[in-house]
């Protein structure tokens, strides 16, 4: 019983820092106008962080001749998702999410 009181403690405070950086425009949730399956399961929501000057290194360094695998590649970085479940989603939640991670 004591795991799963820390568990729901640590979510608690997870959930509250998670709402000041949301509040502070370090991140921002997303519903999903469509879901999306991942091997992890269905994705309703993608919580994205502001995207760092370091993303865009790595992304070069992997994507150095594809600005749009440099894209893909950066906003997986700040949403924890794979090129492939991009693939997966609707073009609306892809427009919303890559203006949040390019600044628009």
């Amino acid at each position: 019983m004591t795991e799963k009181k820390e568990t729901t403690e640590q979510n608690t405070e997870l959930n509250a820092a998670q709402k000041v950086h949301e509040q502070l425009g370090f991140i921002k949730v997303f519903p999903l106008k469509k879901p999306i399956m991942t091997p992890m399961g269905e994705v309703n929501q993608v919580t994205a962080r502001l995207v760092m000057v370091e993303d865009y290194e790595k992304a070069a360094i992997e994507h150095p001749e594809n600005g749009a695998l440099q894209q893909l590649y950066v906003m997986g970085i700040a949403c924890g998702l794979t090129r492939e479940d991009f693939r997966k989603m609707a073009w609306a939640d892809y427009q919303k999410i890559r203006s949040f991670c390019s600044g628009d």
